[in-house]
């Protein structure tokens, strides 16, 4: 073969086959689907009630449809106005006090004495669903409960 008919065939090849052309495609959908799904805002449930669990113990449990509270002998509870006060007592002798604010639907921790800096009294407050507040010296954790994690009882 000589020198022009190498160019002559350098010439004819098509850059793209029509496989590669589908290869390529696939891929940039691929690309653009993952993109999407990363990226955009999910759809967070709504927050329904409030769990509040102390070395992983429910001690505490509020939901917003009924107004229904209930608690453990280590929770003292009181209710101000709109808003419902847990003082949770820790079996270290610590105690957290956790506000559920019943009209916004948010519950975040009001005071603790775990240490001279409490970070759990600097989290944001819950308002969706699996939010979390959680308090490691006491082992308290104060979680948003949605539709999702309501369980139906079971009869046999």
């Amino acid at each position: 073969m000589n020198k022009a008919d190498k160019i002559d065939n350098i010439k004819n090849i098509k850059p793209f086959r029509i496989a590669d052309v589908i290869v390529y495609s696939v891929l940039v959908v691929l690309i653009v689907a993952l993109l999407l799904a990363f990226c955009l805002p999910r759809q967070d449930s709504s927050l329904r009630g409030v769990q509040v669990t102390l070395k992983g113990e429910v001690v505490a449990e509020y939901y917003f449809e009924g107004d229904s509270l209930v608690t453990a002998s280590t929770v003292d509870s009181r209710r101000e106005g709109d808003k419902y006060y847990l003082t949770v007592n820790s079996q270290s002798g610590g105690y957290n006090v956790v506000v559920i604010d019943l009209t916004k639907h948010t519950a975040w921790v009001q005071e603790a004495d775990c240490s001279s800096s409490a970070e759990c009294t600097r989290m944001k407050a819950i308002t969706k669903a699996g939010d979390s507040i959680i308090c490691v010296p006491h082992a308290l954790v104060v979680q948003g409960v949605g539709e999702e994690d309501v369980k139906e009882p079971i009869s046999g």
